[in-house]
């Protein structure tokens, strides 16, 4: 027979009909465990790994602390102190600055001019090296996506081109 090619009669058809829809077949999966209890050993091992593991809800207390801890790691372990500020679309003074910079711009892309598109607010100035504009509306653009890939490209270009 040539390589790929297979030959299906109707005995192998039948026959891959009858082991397929037997129920113990595709039962035994799924149903494996039903019914039977673990072992005792199995039930020292799962809390043994369970210790320690606290189940809880993710206040936001806790996720600024994990945040923080996540910074401080960073920053020990070292990296380029331009990356140090997390630039985290879900605080309240982003959202609220990306809305004004949609509302200012009417919900427009303001390159091609599209409206009912998935727009992003743009940084003119950089987010990392002006921090003192971050939040300020006059530093921010309305862009759909092709736009913004194209700006930031361009700002990285020219940051590196003149770099003071």
């Amino acid at each position: 027979m040539k390589r790929g090619t297979y030959v299906r009669t109707e005995e192998w058809k039948k026959r891959a009909v009858e082991i397929l829809h037997k129920p113990s077949v595709n039962l035994k999966r799924a149903n494996s465990r039903r019914g039977k209890s673990r072992l005792a050993v199995t039930k020292e091992r799962i809390s043994f790994s369970m210790q320690g593991k606290r189940q809880y809800e993710m206040t936001p207390e806790i996720r600024e602390k994990i945040r923080l801890g996540r910074i401080r790691y960073w920053d020990t372990v070292g990296r380029n102190p331009i990356k140090r500020y997390i630039h985290s679309t879900k605080t309240a003074p982003y959202i609220k600055w990306r809305l004004d910079v949609f509302t200012r711009d009417n919900f427009t892309c303001q390159w091609t001019g599209q409206r009912n598109v998935h727009l992003e607010a743009h940084h003119i100035k950089s987010w990392a090296k002006f921090p003192e504009l971050r939040f300020v509306v006059s530093n921010g653009l309305t862009l759909s996506q092709e736009p913004h890939k194209l700006a930031n490209k361009i700002q990285q270009r020219l940051e590196k081109n003149y770099a003071t």
